[in-house]
């Protein structure tokens, strides 16, 4: 092996280097510089009451969804109204008077959260309205201000034990 063919070499070595350190780099750039919302609905120990989150008194009633966006990126973003959308994709569930420790749309920081609290009855009737019954799975949904749609893990929910006619 002579001279010209190890410069070559170790030419092709550092320039694989340098291609791979700059992808790196490139991805992680993108990775931080980018909005991180999760969507997070559980099943709440508070229900509502006359548009107020009140502590759970009533072992009867049904308990009520809580829907939390959190930003864990770097960069503030703006967030619309949670949502569901009905099974079969049948179309967008908007349900009347959430609950919420923010107004909308609203603008998330890094590291900050916002909660909705939505009445699992008012739910229930749309999806009967709808036609459905039975269980289902539950996916909450959240829109930011660019329209990029995030989504949360699904939860079952039964249409028929969180029926308007049964907290009453």
């Amino acid at each position: 092996m002579n001279w010209d063919d190890l410069q070559k070499i170790i030419i092709a070595i550092l320039a694989l280097y340098g291609a791979f350190i700059s992808t790196y780099n490139f991805l992680i750039y993108r990775r931080t510089n980018r909005p991180n919302i999760k969507v997070i609905l559980e099943y709440s120990s508070a229900y509502i009451s006359h548009g107020f989150i009140t502590s759970r008194t009533h072992s009867n009633r049904t308990p009520e969804l809580l829907v939390k966006v959190v930003n864990s990126g770097s960069r503030p973003v703006t967030v619309s109204v949670p949502f569901f959308r009905l099974p079969k994709r049948k179309g967008k569930l908007l349900c009347p008077n959430p609950v919420s420790n923010e107004s909308f749309p609203a603008e998330l920081t890094e590291g900050k959260y916002l909660m909705v609290f939505f009445a699992s009855s008012k739910i229930s009737k749309a999806f009967q309205d709808a036609g459905f019954t039975g269980i289902h799975t539950l996916i909450a949904y959240c829109n930011d201000s660019v329209e990029k749609t995030y989504k949360s893990k699904g939860i079952k929910f039964d249409v028929d034990k969180c029926s308007p006619n049964k907290d009453q």
